[in-house]
């Protein structure tokens, strides 16, 4: 069962306002305002090179073992090679790279990880933690039914990923389920002190 600790909306000024129990806010660096998103009057944020969301997590986040993250995207810029969409530290990473949906996961030191190829080995090398060895998920490398997906241009859509802890992760596009891994290697890991980050592409190099 999920228990839902951010819900973001920024139809308040762009203010990153989390309707959820845990008044999970968070603090804009550097990024656009819109007043429209998905719908009219919804709000909306349009993030460049070196902007993003940092977002505390003032609620008791650990242990995680398990994680679902959804978002409503568009994306404009076909030069971009990789945007980030949700980072926990450490632990997870949710993205668009190229075209296609991926996320990635942290695993134990001491458990072997995956060359995770999704486009090439510097795929690997952006995702990295240091120390740690990764798992994951992607449209391009593990497609239902051996069938690709890439998230088009110029339109709005809801993505998701998700690790269930125990045995897949899965990546959704519109409600329907467009990639899975299993199985996995470890749930997981905890939320760190950072606390999650929302389009910081500085962190990977524009």
């Amino acid at each position: 069962m999920w228990e839902l600790i951010c819900h973001q909306t920024y139809d308040w000024h762009g203010l990153p306002i989390d309707r959820s129990v845990y008044d999970n806010h968070g603090e804009v660096h550097g990024v656009d305002v819109l007043p429209d998103g998905i719908a009219p009057g919804s709000g909306a944020l349009r993030f460049k090179s070196g902007s993003g969301i940092s977002v505390p997590l003032r609620c008791a986040c650990r242990p995680l073992r398990a994680v679902r993250v959804e978002c409503a995207i568009r994306l404009t810029d076909p030069g971009l090679l990789l945007r980030p969409l949700i980072e926990c530290p450490n632990s997870f990473l949710f993205a668009v790279y190229e075209s296609y949906l991926v996320a990635v996961h942290t695993v134990r030191p001491s458990t072997p990880g995956i060359n995770f190829p999704v486009a090439g080995p510097g795929f690997h090398r952006l995702f990295g933690y240091p120390g740690l060895h990764n798992d994951g998920v992607s449209t391009l490398t593990h497609g239902v039914s051996g069938q690709t997906y890439q998230v088009p241009l110029n339109r709005w859509l809801d993505v998701a990923f998700e690790h269930d802890g125990i045995s897949a992760m899965r990546l959704y596009a519109e409600g329907r389920l467009v990639a899975e891994r299993s199985p996995v290697l470890a749930g997981v890991r905890n939320a760190g002190e950072a606390g999650v980050r929302i389009g910081d592409s500085s962190l990977y190099g524009g």
